[in-house]
């Protein structure tokens, strides 16, 4: 029903913003290719698997940002 999906929705918008926080965060220290998909999750507190999710790697996040 179209109360779940706007629920799901609002948690699929924060779940990404917080991703792309973390991962901004983590870009301002050091290079792409240094950042792990751990870090990135632990940073967001967002399992790693809520990751894939919506990502392939953090290259992907990158150009979707």
């Amino acid at each position: 029903d179209w109360m779940k999906n706007t629920k799901d929705d609002r948690r699929v918008k924060y779940t990404k913003m917080v991703l792309k926080e973390s991962f901004i965060k983590l870009l301002e220290k050091k290079d792409i290719s240094q950042i792990t998909i751990k870090e990135i999750c632990e940073d967001a507190d967002i399992n790693r698997a809520t990751f894939y999710a919506h990502y392939n790697d953090q290259f992907d996040l990158m150009h979707k940002i």
